[in-house]
């Protein structure tokens, strides 16, 4: 989406003189309300909301850039943050994952020294949107409560988001990835990181699982009916289900009967839920697999042992993790890893899927480098089913277009 001119508050923090009128003048001259500050205490006495764009920079004089994200997280801050530095590559990289860390809302960095030509494409540019996927809600001290997510599980208010994947081969639909969205009756979407925790620490993420499964299967029967094309279904699954026998029943169905195709159902798995009870593990994957369903290793690259798992888990799929991807245009650490685990996996003889792909550059580049499948907000975003329905015939249209231009560029 666009950044709105009409709401959106620009607000500079940078010693640097020069930098600072500079900004300010293109700032406003691209028709923002611009406010500047060279002194970050005085910035930090501010109030700022999450209409606002802040432009930071790190190296600051009496508090520096990482201290200044320590006391926006304090006060909740929920603009987006906009790195303006001239420090190396490990240190933005540093301060980027701290910002995410810390609940903040990072967008970008443009590295110093920094031409106005390129603050102005930044400003204007159509990928220019908040890095969360959910605006904060309302009710920002609210938790929920073992008792509340039972509660919404028994009624069915947890749905399922899908996500579209397309082949980079042929920009044909592939399949898409379930996402748990809680959809709140009084403070509507709840983002999954408000409820996934509380599922696991208290034990409800099983039955949670099971029921999310179960409807998840239902929708892909009624999107198979009306599209041309079976379409894979991609489902988190958590550490407890890779150590529990009966879950490898519930995707079996009784008698034998199985609920879907093995082969249009992927279980992503990330690295971290392999790290113990690995014989129990790789018990239960390598029964999937004989059964004929997909295992894909999420978050490839951000674990602890992961050519381990790669050599001795039964895995057909390889997620690249959108980290690495949403960089890798401007990073070439990033971009290396990303070339590196598409060859691993090609050598391995596993599909490949990106996360991330947030623009056409990284679209076609990613078409470039041989991998097998995408998935982000250039594609599309979750949405419910009946969204994905519509999306679906959009798509065919649009991949005509993407054709066009990917042979012209």
């Amino acid at each position: 989406m666009n950044i709105d001119k009409l709401n959106t508050r620009v607000i500079i923090v940078d010693d640097d003189e020069q930098y600072l009128q500079m900004l300010k003048i293109v700032c406003e001259g691209e028709g923002f309300n611009t406010l500047a500050y060279s002194d970050a205490f005085e910035f930090l006495k501010g109030s700022y909301t999450e209409n606002d764009l802040i432009f930071l920079d790190l190296s600051l004089p009496g508090i520096d850039g990482i201290e200044v994200l320590k006391e926006l997280s304090i006060k909740n801050c929920a603009s987006c943050l906009v790195f303006v530095s001239g420090q190396d590559r490990g240190v933005l990289r540093a301060a980027e994952d701290l910002a995410k860390a810390r609940s903040l809302n990072y967008l970008a960095t443009l590295p110093k020294p920094l031409k106005i030509s390129n603050l102005r494409r930044f400003l204007t540019e159509k990928n220019c949107r908040t890095s969360t996927s959910f605006k904060k809600v309302h009710h920002e001290s609210w938790q929920p409560t073992e008792s509340e997510l039972e509660e919404a599980i028994n009624q069915g208010y947890i749905k399922a988001h899908y996500q579209p994947q397309i082949c980079f081969c042929n920009g044909a639909v592939y399949g898409v990835e379930a996402l748990a969205r809680w959809e709140h009756p009084e403070f509507g979407l709840i983002p999954p990181n408000k409820f996934i925790p509380l599922a696991e620490d208290t034990g409800l993420i099983a039955p949670m699982t099971d029921k999310f499964v179960e409807n998840c299967i239902f929708d892909m029967a009624c999107l198979s009916d009306k599209t041309p094309n079976k379409v894979n279904l991609s489902i988190n699954i958590s550490a407890s289900h890779i150590h529990d026998y009966t879950f490898a029943d519930l995707l079996l169905g009784q008698d034998g009967k199985q609920l879907i195709d093995p082969k249009l159902l992927t279980l992503e798995v990330t690295e971290s839920g392999l790290m113990t009870e690995l014989v129990t593990s790789l018990d239960i994957l390598a029964r999937l697999r004989l059964k004929g369903f997909n295992l894909s290793i999420d978050d490839f690259g951000t674990g602890y042992s992961s050519l381990y798992q790669l050599h001795k888990m039964p895995f057909n799929e390889l997620k690249i993790d959108q980290a690495f991807v949403t960089n890798m245009l401007k990073d070439p650490d990033s971009l290396s890893i990303v070339e590196t685990c598409i060859m691993l996996a090609k050598k391995l003889g596993m599909l490949t899927v990106a996360e991330g792909v947030e623009d056409l550059e990284t679209y076609q580049t990613l078409a470039n480098l041989g991998c097998d499948y995408g998935q982000g907000y250039f594609i599309a975003k979750p949405m419910p089913i009946d969204e994905l329905l519509s999306w679906y015939d959009s798509w065919l249209k649009r991949d005509v277009e993407l054709k066009e231009l990917t042979q012209n560029g």
